[in-house]
């Protein structure tokens, strides 16, 4: 929407300040990671229409985080020491439960069922909204062995709990597909969340949906969050995660 208003204003390009870059290649435009590794954004971004490259500018792409502060103290800017913030802005003194109670229907955060993977009911959780796959603490139970949060059924109001095993995982599907390369190559590197170490994974495109398999197990494979796909640097595209297909 932004872009779109950019170029109805007569302007050439839109900036931001996002960790990436965007570089030429063979004719076409490239979201590729940027030189701070640490501070890589392209997890985020990997949504971007491709025909909309061209116009995108990220000009801290090619600096590290401690040259962009050092120039923003050569010329004088406040926030040449600011804090680094490291939370959703919008979300106040970063109250996430407080935020959810507010804007969420009570389907959202009423209390539900805690159940194994058997169907046992052993618990009850405070909202299924305030949970993620793979959480260990927050659940109130007791047991012989550490439980955690393997699957989520929002549509029952449920949660499964069980022991860390069951949270491995080599296949998922994705939806929502979006592809910034010409030709998607078969085998890739993903990350299934932003601080994730990508993995290496055969690909499957089926219309706009694709099957991921990875070489090695993954933890916490997690419905909603983010697939998205690297090879040498370079963000081929991405999805969101729809099912994990070992725990179906």
């Amino acid at each position: 929407i932004l872009l779109n208003k950019a170029i109805n204003l007569g302007c050439d390009y839109l900036a931001t300040g996002h960790y990436a870059r965007i570089i030429p290649l063979n004719g076409s435009y490239q979201l590729c990671k940027p030189a701070d590794l640490l501070k890589d954004q392209t997890y985020f971004l990997y949504a971007i229409n491709k025909n909309y490259l061209s116009k995108i500018l990220f000009p801290l792409g090619s600096y590290k985080k401690s040259q962009v502060r050092d120039i923003a103290l050569k010329a004088s800017l406040p926030v040449a020491d600011k804090k680094e913030s490291q939370e959703i802005c919008f979300i106040a003194d970063d109250n996430y439960k407080g935020f959810l109670k507010k804007y969420a229907s009570q389907a959202t955060i009423g209390e539900g069922n805690i159940k194994d993977i058997d169907g046992k009911i052993i618990g009850r959780h405070k909202g299924f909204a305030f949970y993620t796959i793979g959480q260990r603490k927050g659940m109130g139970l007791s047991a012989k062995t550490p439980l955690y949060v393997i699957k989520i059924n929002p549509a029952d109001n449920e949660i499964i709990a069980g022991e860390r095993k069951y949270l491995k995982s080599r296949r998922l599907d994705a939806d929502n597909v979006n592809i910034l390369v010409e030709k998607l190559p078969e085998t890739a590197e993903a990350k299934i969340r932003y601080n994730h170490e990508a993995a290496k994974c055969k690909i499957k495109k089926l219309n706009d949906r694709m099957e991921v398999t990875f070489e090695e197990a993954q933890e916490a494979v997690t419905p909603g969050q983010a697939i998205v796909f690297y090879r040498e640097g370079i963000v081929l595209g991405g999805g969101r995660i729809k099912t994990n297909l070992e725990l179906e």
